[in-house]
């Protein structure tokens, strides 16, 4: 009996078989790679307008006419906390590559820093320019 037309059968399909593995792979791969990406952009998209609307809120609270400083404090801390800006440092934290994070707690911490503390508020919001 001629072994030469089953193996040369045999060796096709494996090579075959291990084609379409290997075809297959690279595209789950591509298709990971795409779906990482657009879930660190929506995390990003998400944080960055947070950490605006933040200090938009901030800056709300500085032009407005709040009767007290505690009072002026509490608008601002209830003003932050309503942006979502703790979640989505949270969700930044866990995809974001380090200089990602980095820059985002940079961000966060510069935001912090320009909000004045109790006993730092003037006495009257700032006037506009005409």
């Amino acid at each position: 009996m001629d072994w030469t037309p089953l193996l040369s059968t045999l060796t096709g399909a494996v090579i075959g078989i291990t084609a379409t593995l290997i075809a297959d792979r690279n595209r789950w791969r591509r298709e990971e790679a795409r779906h990482a990406l657009e879930v660190r952009r929506e995390i990003y998209t998400e944080y960055v307008s947070a950490l605006k609307a933040a200090g938009e809120e901030i800056r709300a609270v500085a032009l407005g006419d709040h009767m007290s400083e505690s009072a002026r404090d509490a608008a601002v801390r209830e003003a932050v906390r309503g942006t979502g800006i703790y979640t989505a440092s949270e969700r930044l934290w866990l995809v974001g590559p380090p200089q990602v994070v980095e820059a985002g707690n940079e961000a966060f911490h510069r935001l912090r820093a320009a909000t004045p503390m109790p006993g730092e508020w003037p006495s009257a919001p700032p006037t506009t320019r005409p």
